[in-house]
């Protein structure tokens, strides 16, 4: 038995074309009865093929965020403990803004 090679965070290979399958499936379903709905009519072949192709693509970013929220719930990512801070590192956060009297390098000297 052939072992399928993983990558760095554990995963195959197959996991992505189950993704997008997953995803591609919901959208051809909700197309699909959508398209069961429209009245193709002669010489109206254009509205409805554009209403068709915006609502498909729609439909496939609900079905990316369908996918996503069910592939988190099935494999919960591991979360990272925090780690304490020996020592504060020097570093200078800047916060721009505009329409000031008084320029930025004034205000840090």
């Amino acid at each position: 038995m052939r072992r399928t090679p993983m990558d760095a965070h554990g995963s195959t290979p197959r996991r992505p074309i189950l993704f997008l399958g997953l995803t591609l499936l919901f959208t051809l379903l909700a197309t699909g009865a959508c398209a069961s709905l429209l009245v193709f009519e002669r010489g109206n072949l254009l509205v409805p093929a554009a209403w068709l192709a915006a609502f498909a693509f729609l439909v496939f970013n609900v079905g990316y965020n369908l996918a996503c929220a069910v592939f988190y719930l099935a494999t919960r990512p591991e979360l990272l403990p925090e780690a304490e801070l020996l020592s504060i590192p020097p570093c200078a956060i800047l916060y721009p803004s505009r329409n000031e009297a008084v320029g930025l390098l004034e205000r840090i000297s």
